[in-house]
């Protein structure tokens, strides 16, 4: 299916309140989770004194009530959905080109892929969709600095990029280092990857983190922002949903983690 029709699945299963799940390839499923049940619900306004780093969401999304309330699992039995694993699976069975026909939001099954490479398709098309989703600008989404429109000083290339962009900046630099330097998967892994990737609790495993310093993505892979360099219109997947994602919110309830850090009032 196209990326639009992904993530009004999701929103209509809110609507609905249906947590059944939705199939999206043979193996390979997303289950809506309702009611904050999912971790980015759960962790989204954490402490971890006494450092900043680990306190940061605590400040951030004080003014953020619904943060998770459209997390989805990935139900994937292979475990392909590990950042590491699913972006080495991108490299090695798919093309430039096919990722890039998903990131703009074309179906998998109509771009030409068969086999093994029409599975590595759709589980990148939904970590693209978890990305647009959870995170962002708005009140029911994590920080982050894909983006953010406090970057503009900052950095414009983060400023103009959209939540995806995350995943598709290690995708876009890893093919250029194959085609370009003649890097083996695994050498290009080690230099483009694995300095990046750290545990989480939000994902239970090891997860990329963004390749920043001083809020400006790193000098080699500025480049490599797709948004940036697309000639096609790119525009955040959640955007044609927002009235209905703005009504879900405004008639329900606000994160009862939310409640229980931030306000001495009662909600409904």
């Amino acid at each position: 299916m196209k990326a639009y029709d992904l993530v009004d699945l999701i929103i209509t299963a809110h609507e609905k309140e249906s947590n059944e799940h939705v199939e999206i390839a043979p193996g390979l499923a997303i289950e809506p989770m309702l009611n904050y049940t999912g971790r980015m619900a759960k962790f989204a306004y954490r402490k971890g004194f006494p450092s900043a780093r680990k306190t940061w969401r605590y400040t951030k999304h004080k003014d953020r009530k619904y943060c998770g309330k459209f997390d989805i699992r990935i139900h994937d039995s292979t475990g392909k959905m590990e950042h590491e694993v699913l972006l080495k699976s991108c490299v090695t069975n798919l093309s430039r080109e096919s990722v890039r026909e998903i990131y703009h939001g074309n179906d998998p099954y109509e771009i030409g892929l068969e086999g093994e490479a029409l599975e590595i398709g759709c589980d990148i098309q939904c970590a693209f969709a978890e990305q647009e989703i959870n995170w962002g600008i708005f009140d029911f989404q994590l920080s982050t600095h894909f983006g953010d429109p406090n970057r503009k000083e900052d950095d414009d290339l983060l400023y103009n990029a959209v939540p995806r962009d995350f995943f598709m900046l290690y995708l876009e630099r890893c093919f250029h280092e194959i085609k370009e330097n003649g890097h083996s998967v695994e050498s290009v892994f080690e230099l483009t990857v694995t300095p990046y990737l750290n545990s989480s609790r939000e994902a239970a495993n090891h997860v990329l983190w963004p390749p920043i310093s001083k809020g400006r993505i790193r000098a080699p892979y500025r480049q490599f922002i797709y948004s940036s360099i697309s000639i096609r219109k790119v525009e955040r997947w959640i955007s044609p949903f927002l009235d209905r994602i703005n009504k879900i919110c405004k008639s329900g309830k606000y994160n009862h983690i939310w409640i229980k850090n931030y306000s001495q009032q009662k909600f409904k």
